[in-house]
């Protein structure tokens, strides 16, 4: 992927524009890794699906009060370890497509932002609570594999315990490793929100296969489902929580 390159001219001075491409950034999934105010420059990191792209981008006094905004990318500048793999001409021009349209939502963004920027308030991390859908499948697959797993082990595990029991807290097992496994997987993509409704999705799903596949491995009572629902919940979220990045000057 060679270097790409966009520019676009605003009505507000550079510092202005710098201010709203640092505010607007976490708006277009878009981390600030660092920034220069007296150069007008900074670097900004998005991380679509895991992998990660670097975005330099810097502003200019272009003079009767305008800004000349620059974007830059390079794969050159990501670490290997996090480059997405090219195989192909083909993928190669997908990617560089998705870096294009990007740019053009970061400078749409900016230019909503220079029109309103009330719509984006400072310190607050956007969120639009969209569903992952790969986060939830992968949790409950894997909360219903685990206890499905340790029912085929119950005759030898559930010796000194009640099969009752047994089964109660394997379920609380299965339900908090699949909703923290919801979790972990939504962080690759921290704008769309908590895994709040991952993990309770994760819950549902144990439900559904308790009430109409699994009853007599599954079956818990109504007070049981209540502790899931809490469990799943709070493990997807809190497994999907990030701690605020460390601003650089």
């Amino acid at each position: 992927m060679t270097e790409i390159q966009k520019d676009q001219t605003f009505s507000a001075p550079p510092a202005r524009c710098l201010e709203g491409l640092l505010r607007v950034g976490p708006y277009v999934e878009m981390k600030v890794k660092r920034s220069d105010a007296a150069a007008g420059t900074a670097e900004l990191n998005w991380e679509p699906g895991g992998a990660a792209f670097v975005f330099r981008l810097s502003c200019t006094d272009a003079g009767s009060g305008q800004t000349q905004v620059q974007l830059q990318h390079d794969l050159a500048w990501t670490p290997v370890l996090s480059r997405p793999v090219v195989n192909s001409e083909r993928m190669r021009q997908q990617l560089d497509e998705r870096v294009r349209v990007q740019m053009e939502r970061i400078f749409t963004t900016l230019e909503e932002f220079l029109q309103d920027e009330t719509r984006f308030p400072k310190g607050v991390t956007p969120t639009s609570l969209e569903i992952d859908h790969l986060a939830w499948a992968a949790g409950g697959a894997i909360s219903v594999g685990l206890r499905w797993l340790a029912a085929q082990l119950q005759p030898v595990l559930a010796r000194s315990v009640g099969r009752g029991q047994f089964l109660r807290a394997v379920g609380l097992a299965g339900i908090l490793v699949g909703a923290a496994a919801a979790g972990l997987l939504k962080r690759r993509n921290p704008s769309r929100g908590s895994a709040f409704f991952e993990g309770l999705i994760v819950v549902i799903v144990n439900i559904w296969m308790s009430l109409f596949i699994y009853q007599k491995v599954f079956s818990l009572g109504v007070v049981d489902w209540v502790i899931s629902a809490l469990v799943g919940l709070t493990a997807g979220w809190l497994a999907s929580m990030r701690l605020p990045a460390r601003k650089e000057k």
